[in-house]
C-alpha cells in the first residue's frame, strides 16, 4: 500500500499523525507540526461545543 502523497501524508487514515518525513529537512516539519497543531485545535473545539438541551423529555 503506498504512503500519501505530499502535502496530506501528515495524517494517517486511523488519525495517526506522522511530521518530518517528506524529506524536505526542517522546514517540512515546521509544516507538519503546523498542519497537525491545527487538526488537533479543529477537534478539540468541536467537541467542546455545548449541546443545546431544552430539558424537553
Amino acid at each position: 500500500m503506498a504512503g500519501r502523497s505530499y502535502p496530506d501524508h501528515w495524517k494517517g487514515e486511523n488519525g495517526l499523525y506522522c511530521a518530518g518525513m517528506v524529506r524536505r529537512g526542517i522546514y517540512g516539519s515546521y509544516e507538519d507540526a503546523e498542519h497537525i497543531a491545527d487538526d488537533i485545535s479543529k477537534q478539540l473545539r468541536s467537541s467542546s461545543k455545548p449541546t443545546h438541551n431544552n430539558g424537553s423529555a
